[in-house]
């Protein structure tokens, strides 16, 4: 078994132990994940339980109006004005725009989002990777061969880490072994 693939294997062992009692949980930092419609995140109140948050600012192409723009700019202030840290995320749907040419699309409209947008933080991760945004892929994709949405999302993130932006893949791993498969390729980048 590969090195990544046999890591999430470690990982779920381990998550079943820890809801069985037998090992203590690790303290994860709880994030919020926002777009425009979720309104104001107000990271500043005392009773917030969050420690920053993943503005969404792209969807395709198009996605970032002057008036979405201006929503996440409010939302990254409001974090740096409260110490919060803060990342950018992208909804994607490959099955849209199936060929690599639509993942250029997509990585084209993310960073123009980026150029709009104040630089995101990278979060360094315990298993020593770093991430500043993410690919958000939740529709089925019936009809689109694994491979090909496989190399949709690498394309994907290989066009944003070549601009200098770690990625990370924000999907469960169940929808990424139906839908795409368990590759070292994915594994390596799927956080849960």
């Amino acid at each position: 078994m590969s090195p990544p693939t046999e890591e999430l294997r470690k990982r779920r062992q381990q998550r079943r132990r820890q809801r069985r009692g037998e090992e203590p949980r690790a303290l994860v930092e709880q994030w919020i994940d926002a777009y425009w419609r979720t309104g104001d995140i107000h990271l500043d109140s005392p009773d917030s339980p969050f420690k920053g948050c993943i503005i969404k600012i792209a969807e395709g192409v198009g996605y970032l109006t002057e008036s979405r723009k201006n929503w996440a700019y409010t939302q990254v202030m409001g974090a740096e004005a409260a110490g919060k840290r803060w990342q950018y995320y992208a909804y994607s749907r490959p099955d849209l725009r199936p060929d690599l040419s639509g993942a250029d699309s997509e990585v084209e409209a993310m960073l123009q989002a980026l150029d709009r947008m104040p630089p995101p933080n990278v979060v360094r991760y315990c298993d020593g990777s770093d991430v500043a945004v993410w690919i958000d892929l939740e529709a089925d994709h019936v009809g689109t061969p694994k491979p090909q949405v496989e190399a949709w999302i690498l394309r994907w993130l290989e066009g944003l880490e070549s601009e200098g932006f770690p990625c990370g893949l924000y999907v469960s791993d169940r929808w990424l072994d139906e839908w795409v498969g368990l590759s070292d390729a994915t594994m390596s980048r799927l956080f849960t």
